[in-house]
């Protein structure tokens, strides 16, 4: 059984983001309204993970560690 809290940790990374990066906040957001259930908020949240990694954007170290970690645990959920 799976006790993480995949809803409760995107909000997290998305409050530890700086404020000029307030697009990725919404788009974290958005990911997580716009989901008609868990898998397709959990889909849409991995898929803006995954961008924000892409994209290099300026974040410290163990923030990008925790979105990475993040990814990881949703692809082993989702396969």
């Amino acid at each position: 059984m799976n006790n993480f809290d995949y809803i409760a940790e995107a909000r997290a990374i998305r409050e530890a983001l700086p404020d000029d990066l307030s697009a990725w906040k919404s788009r974290i957001d958005d990911a997580i309204a716009s989901g008609a259930t868990g898998t397709e908020i959990l889909m849409a949240l991995r898929w803006e993970m995954n961008e924000l990694i892409k994209t290099d954007v300026k974040i410290s170290t163990n923030l990008a560690q925790r979105v990475k970690d993040y990814i990881y645990a949703a692809n082993k959920l989702l396969g």
